[in-house]
């Protein structure tokens, strides 16, 4: 046995002078990468650290060693291999023993031995922000390589957006970027998100996909108090992927995006940055938008208007719409329309919206208008012909300066829809609405308004050739 054990000791030491040296670094650094990103992982869902649960919880340590195995395994297989590699150069002849146990040192080790204490670390930042700094710098190289590929991954859905006649190279000659923007491709039948603004001339639009080809396009609808507009575009390239819409209700403050666009007509521009703020992010004397845009400050030029943000997954999560700066240069204050908005206004529209204005109404607004509940939807205008005008609701008459904005009052306020309260949530307020939208040809919607201090119950019957009754979009 004494023998066995110096032969282990010495076949060791040969490993470390011998060829594939660099396997003894090269296997731990991995090792304690993994161990790094699941320690995070623990910290931020409040779990023990790995290896005192390991040694103190037997009710759940089967499940955490296997947990640690599968982050490995493809560590330690390589590690076989090379150290079978090895003891057949060396040795002529292959120890099993030493064959697992040398990965077992090298690969999983360092991520049982260095796991529990990342996830401490991870706890204790903002009492050891050194120690932060070298846990950043490690996952830098990570988050890095992620980026390019969820760009390599979305930046075919990216487009330009042209209208008018065709505009000359940013490169040779000075630009009119007014006839110039980006869009996103969000279907691959055609259908693209921009900015309203972009398309608000009239002029004739043209969709240059990353290939270079390009395409005659139409305004399917726009909503310009949001700054979003809905193209369709003639044909789609086979090689161009559509971009699949996120949800904006989970974006926060803090959060890392990246748009691509076309600032200056440069396509496939890629600019990183976080979100500062979400606006508006509060009722302004007591109206709240039925629009919201995300604050950034990734960096925004001419040409990136409709411009999509992504988020780290490479879902769009909002559409560029305008900059905030005294110069007409970026100086790190940018807004973006929730895709959340869009789906609202443009995607899920229903016949019962369209030809519908208004805007919800909360706090001392509601009061003074004598609304029975937290908030409303005030009626400002109706279409004539349209749904809303068949089902009985009327618009605002008296315009009112409120908060410096100019409102029409004395119109319907809309308190339920099919039995379901309007709230002051943005989401809960756009389920209404959406679930409307996928309403069925022949469905009747039921609505209580209050209209001169009553009470009203209305119903409408939506006609065969009014319903949007739809699969729910990507």
């Amino acid at each position: 046995m004494e023998e066995y054990f110096l032969r282990l000791w010495n076949d060791f030491g040969a490993r470390v002078s011998g060829p594939m040296s660099f396997r003894l670094f090269m296997q731990p650094t991995m090792a304690l990468i993994f161990a790094i990103r699941d320690g995070v992982k623990d910290a931020k869902t409040g779990r023990t650290p790995y290896f005192y649960s390991v040694f103190t919880d037997p009710e759940h340590r089967k499940q955490r060693l296997s947990e640690g195995w599968r982050a490995v395994v493809k560590i330690f297989t390589l590690a076989v291999i090379l150290d079978a590699l090895f003891q057949i150069i060396v040795f002529k002849w292959i120890y099993p023993v030493e064959l697992i146990l040398v990965p077992l040192v090298l690969a999983f080790l360092p991520y049982l031995l260095a796991r529990g204490p990342v996830n401490r670390i991870a706890r204790m930042i903002h009492k050891a922000p050194a120690s932060f700094l070298i846990l950043l710098m490690i996952c830098t190289v990570a988050s890095a390589q992620q980026l390019r590929d969820t760009f390599r991954r979305v930046k075919s859905s990216v487009v330009i957006v042209r209208t008018g006649g065709e505009q000359s190279s940013p490169i040779t000659s000075q630009m009119d970027d007014s006839g110039v923007g980006s869009g996103v491709l969000i279907s691959k039948d055609g259908q693209i998100l921009t900015a309203a603004h972009v398309v608000s001339s009239g002029l004739p639009i043209t969709i240059e996909f990353t290939d270079g080809q390009r395409f005659k396009a139409q305004v399917v609808e726009s909503n310009v108090a949001a700054d979003l507009a809905l193209l369709k575009v003639d044909r789609v390239p086979a090689a161009a992927a559509a971009a699949a819409l996120g949800d904006s209700d989970v974006v926060e403050t803090g959060d890392d995006i990246f748009i691509v666009g076309a600032p200056y007509g440069l396509s496939n521009t890629l600019t990183v940055g976080r979100i500062s703020a979400r606006r508006p992010d509060e009722t302004r004397g007591g109206i709240l938008s039925t629009s919201e845009f995300l604050q950034t400050d990734a960096v925004v030029n001419p040409g990136n208007s409709g411009s999509p943000v992504f988020n780290k997954a490479g879902e769009v999560v909002a559409i560029v719409s305008n900059v905030v700066s005294d110069t007409g240069e970026f100086q790190g204050v940018g807004f973006a329309a929730t895709v959340n908005t869009a789906r609202t206004l443009l995607l899920d529209r229903d016949p019962f919206l369209n030809g519908l204005e208004g805007v919800l109404v909360t706090g001392i607004v509601a009061k003074a208008l004598n609304v029975p509940q937290q908030a409303g939807f005030l009626v400002t205008n109706v279409a004539r012909d349209s749904l809303a005008e068949q089902m009985g609701l009327v618009g605002g008459q008296v315009e009112a300066i409120i908060d410096n904005e100019s409102l029409l009052i004395g119109g319907d306020v809309i308190l339920k829809i099919n039995s379901s309260t309007i709230t002051i949530d943005r989401h809960t307020y756009r389920t209404i609405f959406s679930n409307i939208a996928r309403s069925n040809a022949g469905s009747v919607v039921h609505c209580t308004v209050l209209r001169a201090g009553k009470v009203v119950e209305l119903s409408v019957k939506i006609p065969a050739s009014l319903s949007t009754s739809r699969a729910p979009r990507p």
